[in-house]
């Protein structure tokens, strides 16, 4: 098994482990929609590198395609029905792009076994985390 599978499992485990479902299901969301949107986009489009490997296309259309997953789920998933009365649609399709393009930007490093199928689950489940906590008390935080 190569180092991108042992990130994504390590990450997914982490993930259910650390946060609530709510949390988990959006950090896995991410990491599955999102990095290989940011590769196709990164490479397909070219657009100026934010920073080394981070592209303007990447992480938007990556940030772009999670948000709209994101609201796929808070729409349609069972488990985010109690989401919907306590969270207006716009505001968390916002938070939604904001949340994936950050951990989609922020920095993972392969070289120090840091590969980004595992730090963009752990950054989204931090920051989701952190949202819902702000935005929700602790109503959802530990939730189910």
């Amino acid at each position: 098994i190569n180092a991108e599978y042992m990130g994504f499992l390590l990450g997914v485990f982490l993930v259910i482990l650390l946060f609530n479902r709510y949390t988990a299901m959006l950090a896995i969301l991410c990491v599955s929609i999102g990095d290989p949107a940011a590769a196709v986009l990164g490479i397909s489009i070219k657009a100026p590198e934010i920073i080394k490997g981070k592209s303007i296309s990447g992480t938007g259309g990556a940030a772009l395609l999670c948000c709209l997953a994101a609201m796929l789920f808070y729409f349609f998933h069972p488990y985010f029905a109690l989401l919907q009365t306590a969270i207006a649609w716009y505001e968390f399709a916002f938070a939604s792009f904001l949340i994936s393009g950050l951990a989609e930007f922020l920095p993972s490093n392969r070289d120090w076994w840091l590969d980004d199928n595992l730090t963009i689950q752990i950054y989204s489940g931090v920051l989701f985390h952190t949202y819902f906590a702000f935005r929700l008390g602790n109503s959802l935080v530990g939730g189910p």
